[in-house]
């Protein structure tokens, strides 16, 4: 009877204060690693020159603004040659041109994706304008 009221459980209830007590410093290191990530996806995605960083407003997501490419062909890019999922701006909603990103990985794989990430960005940007890096025509 009691379960077709979704009540708390009575040893999560004992153990609520304890819990809220406790769980201080996880939140405080959890906000401490998510700062952490924020600063060094930030580094990375502003040394990139085709995508202008928007800081997050609460989230874990970072907004990246496009300059001079379609968003879902980047995304697409991204997700073909680098395997690194992507959102175009356009699922939530956004003006034209932006991708989405989530900044809360492991700092390891921040430093090694993001500019694998920003090269595919800048190969893809050659390849508009028809010339790629070794001389050869490029395309999407």
């Amino acid at each position: 009877m009691s379960d077709t009221f979704l009540p708390v459980n009575e040893i999560v209830q004992a153990a609520a204060p304890d819990i809220f007590r406790d769980g201080k410093a996880v939140a405080g290191e959890f906000a401490d690693r998510i700062r952490g990530c924020w600063r060094l996806a930030e580094g990375a995605l502003r040394r990139g020159r085709l995508a202008g960083c928007v800081p997050p407003d609460g989230g874990f997501y970072v907004t990246l603004k496009l300059e001079g490419l379609d968003e879902e062909a980047a995304a697409e890019a991204i997700l073909e040659r680098e395997h690194l999922l992507t959102h175009p701006g356009y699922f939530y909603d956004m003006a034209p041109h932006h991708l989405i990103l989530s900044f809360v990985q492991a700092p390891e794989i921040l430093r090694e994706a993001l500019p694998r990430l920003l090269q595919v960005l800048e190969t893809t940007h050659r390849g508009k304008t028809g010339v790629g890096g070794n001389g050869e025509k490029e395309t999407l």
